[in-house]
């Protein structure tokens, strides 16, 4: 028969298993529930139709280009070239919480994954011209070589001229992740922004543009807007799908303007 002291003991040491354990599973497979509707911006429709829909340009980095995918890299001489001629055309850059305004010449300017250059070479050009613009963050590669850091976007946020959103936490393939794996992208990386820039999160662009239906449900309790990559030409577009064309060195901004 056991003594009472034995039972303490393994008692105390299951619990202690127990512990080590949970913590050994890490941040990435915690479970984060879904945020409540209210949380979510009522003043963004659920579905936009083409005629209402802007044009939405896809940059990734603003500097000269490297051997290494080159395709991701249009010059500061290119860009500024694109928002001069945004500026002087009359055409209105908007933030994702305007998407659906019923204006002619709305367009927005995104980017994607968060490089430093982003902040060396393309803010100044969005200071030159009073253009808005939006970077979607991997929130696990701030402050990593070449990335933004967290002064650098608290200082363009501040500015009012570029909105952060989410690019997930480790820009991983939602489509093959499990539903709890992908709210923990999400709640994690909206998290970690909005403890940077003191503002609401309500935009997500899906890494590498791979989403499916699964994840678009998953990304409405947690985001008011998603982006995917290319173009699309749906009399009808859920908000959380919308697609972007891609900005390159030489293609002028105008043919991406339809």
């Amino acid at each position: 028969m056991f003594k009472p002291r034995y039972i303490i003991f393994t008692i105390i040491l299951a619990s202690i298993i127990i512990i080590v354990l949970a913590l050994s599973v890490g941040e990435e497979h915690l479970f984060v529930p879904p945020e409540p509707a209210s949380s979510i911006s009522s003043n963004i429709p659920q579905e936009i139709s083409r005629e209402n829909r802007p044009p939405i340009i896809m940059y990734h980095l603003i500097d000269q280009p490297q051997p290494a995918n080159t395709y991701l890299y249009v010059t500061p001489d290119k860009f500024d070239t694109d928002m001069a001629y945004l500026k002087n055309n009359g055409y209105n850059t908007i933030f994702s919480e305007d998407i659906g305004q019923e204006q002619a010449k709305n367009v927005m300017i995104t980017f994607d994954d968060g490089y430093e250059d982003n902040y060396t070479n393309a803010f100044p050009i969005l200071e030159k011209y009073g253009a808005k613009a939006t970077i979607f963050l991997i929130t696990d590669d701030i402050g990593t070589s070449g990335m933004l850091s967290a002064d650098e976007i608290k200082q363009m946020s501040d500015s009012g001229l570029v909105e952060f959103g989410s690019h997930t936490k480790t820009h991983s393939d939602l489509t093959k992740l499990s539903e709890s794996d992908i709210q923990n992208e999400f709640a994690i990386s909206k998290q970690a922004i909005q403890d940077i820039t003191g503002k609401t999160v309500t935009a997500v662009s899906y890494p590498q543009g791979y989403a499916n239906n699964k994840v678009f449900d998953i990304a409405e309790n947690y985001f008011s807007v998603g982006f995917m990559v290319g173009g699309g030409n749906a009399s009808k577009t859920r908000t959380i799908a919308l697609q972007r064309m891609t900005a390159t060195e030489d293609v002028p901004i105008q043919n991406l303007l339809h």
